[in-house]
């Protein structure tokens, strides 16, 4: 894997790791933008990072695809956690 690759996969793993917690830890909102919109977008942007510099099939890109899966089913958002469930790779399900 490339140096750039392999920075980018460690920082965007510690921020979505992170993100993942956001909503259950903050349910609030700052600055008028709720915590679970600013988790998606931030989410949403790691992974397409994670697609251009590793690829849709990496670890740690599934990592981010699981993370917004639990994002959407813990804001009760079952068609957008369906939608990135069917991108997880059949040998690493979301629980």
């Amino acid at each position: 894997m490339p140096v750039c690759a392999s920075l980018a996969t460690d920082q965007l793993s510690e921020i979505w790791v992170a993100l993942r917690a956001v909503p259950l830890k903050f349910p609030g909102a700052v600055g008028g933008v709720p915590s679970r919109v600013r988790a998606e977008a931030a989410l949403l942007e790691s992974h397409a990072i994670l697609v251009a510099a590793i690829g849709e099939d990496h670890e740690q890109t599934g990592k981010a695809v699981r993370a917004l899966v639990e994002l959407y089913d813990g804001w009760g958002k079952p068609e957008r956690a369906g939608e990135w469930r069917a991108r997880l790779p059949a040998d690493r399900p979301a629980s």
